[in-house]
């Protein structure tokens, strides 16, 4: 055992005792703490004791110490079962239809290009482009005056010129006309079916979502 000369705190001792290579047990650092505890009142000075007060007030730092550590072993089991339950919840998604901020979407499938668009403000002048991936736009809308808030809209694939656009990804960008007399553009809500769900390493739920890709199940704004 070692010789222990000083009067050192609980949370000291404690912190000491748990950097020792040879503590390996769960109970091995309390009952190490506790043997140097006994070592002290052993190797006190007789000319300066120390009090029962001090020992007490020792007791309750280890006491509070190994509550502390408790308490975080408690928290990392329920962070844990809280992310097995989420992720349990978000397979529940798969095959539905979720609303998600994107600039991309997918047409085709049967299913319109559809979405909303998010206005900040009242605005003179909306416009909605519809375009290619490479950029190449296919189609605009000049849907004019509008209110502050969540706008509905739906693409069917036709152009102007009344044909079919092929199925894929494409580029879905809302512009209005901003203070400055330049376009701006605002937010645009996607919906997209969610193919899969995966769960990181730090315990983030990503969705596989058609169309658009990879997004956190934080950014899902509804569900259809």
């Amino acid at each position: 055992m070692s010789n222990v000369t000083g009067v050192q705190s609980a949370t000291d001792l404690y912190a000491e005792i748990s950097k020792r290579p040879d503590v390996k047990k769960a109970g091995d650092d309390k009952n190490q703490f506790l043997e140097l505890m006994v070592a002290q009142l052993k190797n006190q000075s007789p000319l300066d004791p120390q009090n029962g007060g001090e020992f007490l007030a020792q007791l309750a730092q280890f006491s509070t110490v190994e509550g502390i550590n408790t308490l975080n072993e408690t928290v990392a089991g329920y962070g844990g079962s809280m992310r097995s339950s989420q992720a349990l919840q978000a397979t529940a998604l798969v095959g539905r239809t979720v609303q998600v901020p994107s600039k991309v979407g997918e047409l085709g499938g049967g299913k319109p290009l559809s979405g909303e668009i998010e206005l900040p403000n009242n605005t003179d002048s909306l416009l909605l482009n519809i375009s290619t991936e490479s950029g190449a736009l296919v189609r605009q809308f000049a849907l004019g005056a509008q209110k502050a808030g969540s706008l509905p809209f739906s693409f069917d694939g036709t152009t102007e010129l009344g044909e079919q656009l092929p199925a894929g990804r494409y580029q879905v960008v809302a512009t209005i006309q901003g203070v400055t007399g330049k376009a701006e553009e605002v937010p645009v809500l996607l919906n997209a079916n969610v193919n899969s769900v995966t769960l990181g390493r730090d315990g983030s739920l990503m969705l596989n979502v058609a169309g658009v890709g990879a997004v956190s199940a934080n950014e899902v704004r509804k569900v259809q």
